[in-house]
């Protein structure tokens, strides 16, 4: 009993005979489930019944070979000839080498490969070749899965990269300010403890902080003092043993206390067990790590979050080369925590940080000039943006390069004014605002934008560590809901408020019905106007969420004006975009306007809303707006005559997803 080759049968047959099957069997020969294809002359081939397969029989006859399903063949049965080998045959099974010889032909003028054939005495002798051919397609068959599986897992990780980074690089560009920070692990360093020490050389220290790898955006170490050689910082993911962040520190940006790593983005993709390698590099010299004082034997350090998308960051001593492979792309970042944090005025005044994004200058009477010198940045940077803010006082200000590098000319800010500064920074530059004036002044600073040069790939940095993860199950994530086309969410700063049944006079009909309340993380009246028998309220609504969709900001108008409730949105620039299809006809000074107007025997221009996500996005302002009057007017006296056109709006409007739905 063997299983032999079958490429040398083409040459005893070079013209191959014709393969026939009966019609009846067609269908169920090709619907590609397993089959074991035995010479009809073989004994006891009934024994290969049990095998998990459907037998079939081939009749070699000088005219050609026919195969047949069924034990006994059926008088005049008409037949049908074969275009192509049939794909489930697991094996072929006959009692000599030659004995399908023409059928071994027929398949391989097909071009596809020929199934292995089984040489046996009978069909009970073959049963143990067909196990184990059957144990090596299997095995096959479930590597050639756990690849798709990767494949599939990679490139739904891809996919989610693309999408936190494109919500990111919004956020960046609008001038948004991303979430704060929200620290998941933070362990107090021992200061009595001796030093972890690592040097050049040694394997890198593996700290499992029991956090998974999603949404983490900042590494920081705590050094007990200064470092004499370099500092190399992994995170990977435990399962799949992939780096998904990576920094190499010189000794001379290694002082002694907290440093802060920060990720590009933060970390998305599926959710796997966070590890954290930290080595020493160079010739010399080493890093002297604190001890976390509840775990000796690993070092002090912390991981914050951000939710996917949250920003994008140009980070300070960040390997590129291990950022998936990949050079830093040339789109606009956030400039590192560190450049704001490493401001520092000269001449007269206070500089303090208000936030991680936002320090505040205070200027004193008479004060004349000054100078804020931005703290260090990356490298690789083309040209830098820098947004000022005057709170309070006039002054003017201008922004240069140095040492002898452009510079723009003075501008004058007025209280309450907002304005870009931007110049071109070469690799050794660094960015000096300049200010003069004489009456105090309070001088808020935003975080810089930077925009990155077009850079080479750069050298290979430490080699990335990957773990035996050989036996590790690769399981895809669930599909995510599709979400459809731009401006749908991408990132959400912070989970939407629980919706609040609401009850007495801002019931809407649904007290007993909590999904048919919208939610929302915050609510501002920027804007407030009236006169007799009108009201117009300007309102954002931050992270509106119903019924499966989110919004991450909306600003639109409501208003009454006699027994009329109104909604206005606009498209124009500074308006987050509110509708997939804009349903406005209208136009004026400030741009394109649709106004929907409740009155009390119909609803004006609510036909123009396209059905889908526009008509959820009206319903669920509908929904929330007695809560947002509610929360804007809360102390107002003329807060019953809004509460009621919120009211109305809401049992007007809420039912239009239900009839969209009907």
């Amino acid at each position: 009993m063997t299983a032999s080759s079958s490429a040398p049968f083409a040459a005893h047959h070079s013209v191959p005979l014709g393969v026939r099957v009966a019609r009846p069997d067609l269908a169920t020969l090709m619907d590609a489930q397993p089959v074991i294809l035995v010479d009809a002359r073989l004994p006891d081939a009934v024994a290969l019944h049990g095998a998990g397969a459907r037998l079939c029989r081939a009749v070699v006859s000088p005219a050609g070979v026919t195969l047949r399903l069924s034990h006994a063949a059926v008088p005049d049965q008409e037949t049908v000839t074969l275009d192509h080998a049939p794909s489930g045959v697991l094996a072929l099974v006959a009692q000599t080498p030659r004995s399908l010889a023409p059928l071994q032909a027929w398949w391989a003028a097909q071009g596809v490969p020929v199934p292995p054939l089984i040489v046996a005495e009978s069909g009970l002798a073959a049963l143990p070749a067909l196990l184990g051919l059957s144990l090596a397609q299997a095995t096959e068959a479930l590597l050639q899965v756990a690849a798709l599986e990767a494949q599939l897992v990679a490139l739904r990780s891809e996919g989610e990269e693309l999408r936190g980074a494109v919500a990111a690089l919004l956020t960046t560009l609008g001038g948004h300010p991303p979430p704060t920070l929200e620290m998941r692990l933070q362990t107090a360093p021992d200061p009595a403890a001796p030093a972890l020490l690592l040097q050049p050389g040694d394997p890198p220290i593996v700290v499992e902080p029991g956090l998974p790898t999603s949404g983490a955006s900042q590494l920081s170490l705590h050094l007990q003092r200064p470092a004499t050689a370099g500092l190399a910082a992994q995170l990977v993911a435990a399962e799949t043993g992939r780096v998904l962040a990576a920094w190499r520190v010189p000794a001379a940006a290694l002082p002694g206390g907290w440093i802060h790593l920060e990720t590009p983005e933060p970390l998305a993709g599926r959710a796997q067990t966070l590890l954290v390698l930290v080595a020493a590099e160079g010739a010399e010299g080493s890093v002297a790590l604190s001890r976390a004082a509840d775990a000796a034997a690993d070092p002090a350090l912390a991981v914050a979050v951000l939710p996917p998308g949250a920003r994008l960051v140009q980070p300070l001593h960040f390997d590129w080369e291990s950022w998936h492979g990949d050079a830093p792309p040339g789109i606009p970042r956030l400039a590192p925590a560190a450049a704001l944090a490493g401001a520092r005025l000269e001449g007269p005044g206070t500089l303090v940080a208000t936030s991680a994004r936002a320090s505040l200058a205070e200027l004193p009477e008479g004060w004349d000039q000054a100078r804020i010198v931005l703290g260090p940045l990356p490298e690789g940077i083309a040209a830098l943006r820098w947004d000022l803010e005057l709170e309070a006082g006039l002054l003017e200000a201008r922004l240069a390069v140095e040492p002898a590098g452009p510079m723009t000319e003075w501008r004058l800010l007025a209280p309450g004014e907002a304005r870009p500064f931007a110049l071109p920074i070469g690799p050794d530059g660094s960015a000096v605002l300049e200010l003069r004036g004489a009456d105090p002044a309070s001088l808020v600073l935003r975080q810089p934008v930077v925009f990155p040069a077009r850079m080479d790939r750069a050298e290979a940095g430490i080699v990335p560590v990957r773990l035996d993860l050989a036996d590790a199950p690769l399981r895809a994530p669930p599909l995510r809901a599709i979400e459809g086309t731009y401006p749908r969410e991408a990132a959400v700063p912070a989970e939407p408020r629980a919706p609040a049944l609401q009850t007495g006079a801002e019931a809407t009909g649904t007290d007993d019905d909590a999904e048919r309340v919208a939610g929302y993380t915050e609510v501002v009246l920027d804007a407030r106007q009236r006169g007799t028998d009108w009201e117009l309220l300007d309102l954002r609504v931050r992270d509106l969420a119903w019924r499966g969709e989110r919004w991450r900001e909306l600003k639109f108008k409501f208003g009454i004006a006699g027994s009329n409730a109104v909604l206005e949105f606009r498209r124009a620039p500074s308006w987050p975009r509110a509708f997939e299809t804009w349903p406005g006809t209208e136009s004026d000074a400030y741009g394109d306007k649709f106004v929907l107007v409740v009155e009390p025997e119909r609803v004006v221009g609510l036909d123009r809303i396209a059905l889908g996500r526009d008509t959820t996005l009206v319903a669920a302002i509908a929904v929330a707006m007695p809560r947002i009057v509610a929360e804007v007017l809360i102390e107002e006296e003329e807060a019953p005559a809004c509460a009621a056109a919120a009211t109305e709006i809401a049992a007007r409007l809420a039912g239009l997803a239900d009839a969209e739905a009907a």
